[in-house]
């Protein structure tokens, strides 16, 4: 199950970040990864639908979960560029999509 396949199926949504086996162009590799699985697909949300994420850091380094380009509160736990979330940790994010959304919008995983 991709990320945005989780998304698109609970408004609430856990995302454990860990380092594990993953296969990219049909090669096994190491990678940084959600739930097992590198990021891939798009995120499908609707003007005003509420995109809920529980991040939780399985990494030794402390990441941060962006969402560049949507137009959401930068503040708390919206995309917040100053939350950082600890080994062990996790981080429940909350935006609330605008009116008006159009286009692509990728997620970024920054650690």
């Amino acid at each position: 199950m991709t990320v945005s396949e989780l998304l698109r199926r609970s408004p609430a949504t856990r995302l454990e970040a860990a380092a594990g086996p993953v296969r990219i162009a049909g090669q096994p590799a190491t990678a940084l990864a959600y739930n097992g699985g590198l990021p891939r697909r798009i995120l499908r949300l609707q003007p005003r639908d509420r995109l809920q994420v529980e991040l939780v850091n399985r990494l030794t380094n402390s990441p941060n979960l962006r969402v560049h380009g949507l137009h959401v509160c930068p503040q708390g736990n919206g995309d917040n560029p100053f939350v950082t979330v600890d080994p062990g940790a996790s981080f429940s994010y909350d935006h609330q999509m605008a009116a008006l959304i159009r286009g692509l919008y990728l997620p970024c995983p920054e650690a």
